[in-house]
């Protein structure tokens, strides 16, 4: 299961960056990528306070190249940390921002942005709020 999980993480890895382009700096990619997959490794065995501090790691890196597709990956995988130890107030902006990211124009990812749609929604569910969270399931099926 955690070969599955770790070839699906490789393949949306190549699928939301594409290829380098020649302003590319590949160590900064490479960077992300040792901390982002790290931060998935600490997640599946339920060490968030380490998932935490990797995938943050991994945001500042993913940001500091301008990587809309990583850091959108990063946002997303950080907000289901947070969610998951029942930190709404932090996860919730995360979703947001994630969402904002794969729904812009210049970077629409569908396949990512259903999954953060799906975690925003189970956050509003159990935040109280089923009926903005009906809004948010409508935006999948659109």
């Amino acid at each position: 299961m955690k070969f599955f999980v770790y070839l699906i993480g490789v393949l949306a890895v190549v699928l939301v960056v594409g290829p380098a382009d020649s302003a590319d700096p590949e160590p900064a990619r490479e960077r992300w990528s040792q901390l982002y997959f790290s931060g998935q490794m600490a997640y599946e065995k339920k060490d968030y306070g380490q998932a935490e501090r990797l995938f943050n790691e991994a945001l500042k890196e993913a940001e500091s190249g301008n990587y809309d597709g990583l850091i959108g990956m990063t946002l997303f995988n950080l907000a289901r940390t947070y969610h998951q130890q029942n930190q709404y107030d932090k996860a919730e902006p995360l979703y947001k921002r994630a969402f904002d990211l794969y729904n812009s124009a210049r970077r629409r990812n569908s396949f990512y942005g259903i999954y953060v749609l799906k975690g925003y929604a189970k956050l509003l569910r159990e935040t109280g709020r089923p009926g903005k969270a009906k809004k948010i399931e409508a935006l999948i099926q659109q």
